[in-house]
């Protein structure tokens, strides 16, 4: 059996003011590792050798890992609870963005068991060629979870508990137009940064020449800020429900979520008065799990009266879809890109919802995107 490091349980109360200091898109800490975490070698029947440690954190749904100073001849694995459930990785060489320190995927489970297999085991030496510094736990109870329904009853108690929603955020399940679960460009991100793991919305669009490799898409400046914050992002793709007003868990038990992981950042701003990000995507990623589509865009100016639509993962949860139209608001300053305020009529906005898109009907072919719409 690995060693196991067990962080003591946070408190509800003290998440509670956690999240009230961050705000409602706030799923979870950043928790800090002892400096040697130990860790078990081991010979395994086929005669490789194995080095395990296993991290838990005692009420969380999933758990990501900050690797620093990582170089690996072999081949590195994480698991959950259950060691033939699903795994992440394997991470090898110097990592997914080549420079030794990442993010790792979240692996489901209150605990996380790290697995190093070295190429060589002969000469492996008794010390992994890595750090293992800190875990990001998520705490918030309506993060959707592997496994079904029963599996996670023994934590439904415990952490965050969901932040409910007002009557007024409207399912996208209920707007055909808007949803086509079978062509996503809408996806909930998940940002780690040291003072914890954040939601926002982002959404896909066409690019100016067509690419066989590349995908684009914009959210917003304040969500991702840094090209390191962008090589650790999670994308979570198409989560909503099954219809109309439906089981907004139907997900954990009906069919595997759709995740991706990382981007790029090609150009970030986050002012008072522009706020937004430019990230472009491996297509064959976003492929692999999940139809995929992106939107027109166009530079028309907005006119005060147009009617307009969005979809966004207000507050982290499943997609909800809101109507209005743009009225006429003063602002104060200047901006390169221009503002433009959305009064809505139907469903509404708020943290978590930052980085969707603007969705307007024009000439009778469809949406096209015009702006990125931040809450």
């Amino acid at each position: 059996m690995p060693d196991e490091i067990s962080l003591p349980e946070l408190d509800a109360g003290v998440l509670e003011r956690m999240r009230a200091e961050h705000g409602p898109d706030w799923l979870g800490p950043v928790r800090s590792l002892p400096p040697e975490i130990g860790g078990t070698w081991a010979w395994t029947q086929e005669g490789q050798r194995v080095w395990r440690v296993t991290i838990r954190a005692t009420g969380a749904r999933a758990l990501r890992v900050r690797f620093e100073g990582f170089s690996v001849q072999g081949s590195l694995w994480m698991y959950g609870d259950e060691w033939n459930g699903p795994h992440v990785g394997p991470y090898r060489d110097e990592g997914p963005q080549g420079d030794g320190s990442f993010w790792s995927a979240f692996v489901f489970a209150e605990s996380v068991t790290v697995e190093y297999v070295p190429d060589d085991a002969a000469s492996a030496p008794e010390s992994v060629p890595f750090r293992i510094r800190s875990v990001a736990p998520i705490m918030d109870a309506r993060f959707p979870v592997l496994g079904g329904r029963a599996k996670d009853r023994r934590s439904e108690d415990r952490g965050l508990q969901p932040r409910s929603l007002a009557g007024c955020h409207l399912d996208v399940s209920c707007y055909p137009d808007l949803q086509k679960r079978d062509q996503p460009s809408v996806a909930k991100l998940h940002i780690t940064k040291p003072e914890g793991t954040f939601s926002c919305t982002g959404f896909l669009i066409n690019p100016q020449y067509e690419s066989d490799s590349r995908l684009l898409m914009l959210t917003a400046g304040h969500c991702i800020d840094s090209h390191e914050v962008a090589s650790d992002v999670s994308f979570l793709w198409d989560w909503q429900t099954e219809q109309c007003y439906g089981d907004p868990d139907w997900k954990q038990w009906a069919e595997a979520l759709a995740w991706t992981y990382g981007a790029t950042l090609v150009v970030a701003k986050d002012d008072r008065y522009d706020d937004f990000a430019l990230l472009v995507l491996n297509k064959a990623d976003v492929t692999d799990v999940t139809g995929w589509s992106s939107k027109g865009w166009t530079t028309a100016e907005l006119r005060t009266g147009d009617q307009v639509s969005t979809v966004s993962h207000p507050a982290g949860n499943y997609k909800r879809a809101a109507f209005g139209r743009v009225v006429n608001e003063s602002w104060t300053g200047h901006s390169t890109l221009g503002f433009k305020t959305i009064q809505w009529r139907l469903g509404t906005t708020e943290q978590g919802s930052s980085g969707s898109p603007v969705l307007k009907w024009q000439d009778g072919q469809g949406i096209s995107i015009l702006r990125g719409c931040w809450s």
